[in-house]
């Protein structure tokens, strides 16, 4: 699976790799401007994997700019249409917004634009239009567009409900061909080499303020997690706290248990004894 986040600029080459990798059987996640522009910065007239993504861009974008206590503009939220991307999210099916949108034509969006209403007097704040047809994500046989910039709104706010959005489009472009589950309290960036013979694991802890504007006078440690890696790894041992680690190995996957990560974490599993 390949996921092009909000990536405008993409040559005509790079297009026709992409579309060959989904018509190999591939999986595609793309956001935002993601090839509407050339290598020269050129826009063109429609994403140039308009046809693979299923979308025809209509030359505009909706986004929140003016505010005003009448008619908020930012007070816009979304509708979900297909629930195979609302798992985490219970029974609702419509979800806060306030951000910015490109404005497609695709004939069954997953997720749909509700525009903004009054916020004042409580007697009009209402949904005036509780359901459109523009679309804010477009899921196709093995690709997903976001029209919706929920993966900036994410990065600037945090909002859950986003976050599980995000997670859920590629979990579904994954259909479940994803290496690694990691279960615990806080927020970790991990990232997957290959090294020789061993598999090694970077984690990050981003309960900082550097990545959520919070505290920058000491660490915050978070854990303990439960980490989950489909691999074949008979040892692991831990490069920062340093020691082994204790393996538990069953149906194609091991798992280890990181008591306590203050800023980051390498953990390293060894497939040899």
């Amino acid at each position: 699976m390949i996921v092009v986040p909000n990536v405008g600029v993409l040559t005509d080459e790079q297009c026709a790799a992409l579309t060959a990798y989904v018509e190999a059987g591939g999986r595609l996640v793309v956001t935002g401007e993601s090839s509407l522009y050339d290598e020269w910065g050129d826009r063109r007239d429609d994403f140039a994997l308009a046809g693979l993504l299923g979308v025809r861009h209509q030359g505009k974008r909706l986004e929140a700019g003016k505010v005003d206590w009448e008619t908020y503009d930012a007070h816009t939220y979304l509708r979900i249409e297909d629930r195979a991307i609302a798992d985490g999210l219970g029974d609702t099916d419509v979800l806060p917004f306030g951000g910015q949108l490109e404005v497609v034509e695709a004939a069954r969006p997953a997720v749909t634009y509700v525009p903004p209403f009054p916020i004042y007097p409580p007697e009009l704040s209402w949904m005036t239009e509780p359901r459109t047809d523009v679309p804010a994500v477009v899921l196709g046989e093995r690709t997903a567009y976001l029209a919706a910039d929920l993966d900036r709104l994410y990065a600037r706010y945090h909002h859950p409900d986003h976050g599980r959005v995000l997670a859920n489009l590629v979990r579904w472009a994954a259909q479940g061909d994803i290496p690694l589950q990691v279960d615990g309290a806080g927020v970790l960036d991990c990232e997957i080499y290959r090294q020789g013979d061993a598999t090694v694991l970077h984690l990050v802890n981003l309960d900082q303020g550097g990545a959520w504007r919070g505290r920058l006078e000491e660490f915050t440690p978070a854990g303990p997690f439960a980490v989950r890696l489909k691999a074949n790894g008979r040892r692991a041992r831990f490069l920062v706290a340093g020691g082994e680690a204790e393996v538990n190995g069953r149906d194609g996957w091991i798992t280890v248990e990181v008591a306590r990560i203050a800023d980051h974490e390498i953990v390293v599993f060894d497939e040899k004894e």
